[in-house]
């Protein structure tokens, strides 16, 4: 009985160790192109290790895993990505001295779009569109536009109205 009890382990273990193997290798095909290699701008302002108070705050090495899917069809082709740290209804335009950082934005229907000044020059954000509405001329603070309910496949043009459109513009598209 002894052996039996034995055998029946050792089977055991080897099925759950070939499960696991073979789950491991399906996960590294199918994730082999996810791994992508993030390099922060100069203005990321990501806090070094020693600068937070937090056990659990591990700095990226730069490496990280990238979601996403494709759909593609004779009309269109649709790229979802999931970027890690950015929040789904989250995305900022920086503000600086006489520059709109990402100054192209792709956003979904009901995303919101914040603008942060960083600069010192005064600055605003105004829309072709007078029903978006526009920042008030200032240096420092943010501005918030939720792009609902704009329908797909919608674009809306924003400058500064102090350098004008060929210095400081920007396009958000609403896919």
């Amino acid at each position: 009985m002894k052996l039996e009890s034995v055998a029946g382990i050792r089977q055991g273990f080897a099925s759950l160790w070939e499960s696991v193997a073979e789950g491991w290798q399906r996960l590294r095909e199918s994730a082999a192109g996810a791994l992508t290699r993030f390099r922060p701008g100069e203005h990321a302002n990501v806090p070094a290790k020693g600068e937070v108070d937090d056990d659990f705050y591990l700095p990226s090495d730069g490496w990280s895993m990238l979601g996403g899917d494709v759909f593609e069809d004779e009309r269109r082709l649709v790229v979802r990505l999931e970027v890690p740290g950015m929040d789904k209804d989250g995305f900022e335009i920086e503000v600086g001295d006489n520059f709109y950082k990402s100054n192209h934005a792709v956003t979904l229907p009901g995303e919101t779009v914040t603008w942060r000044w960083t600069g010192s020059n005064q600055h605003n954000v105004t829309f072709d569109d007078p029903t978006i509405g526009n920042s008030a001329t200032q240096t420092a603070g943010t501005f918030t536009r939720t792009f609902t309910p704009a329908p797909s496949g919608s674009s809306f043009t924003y400058y500064c109205t102090i350098h004008g459109r060929q210095a400081m513009s920007g396009i958000i598209e609403v896919r």
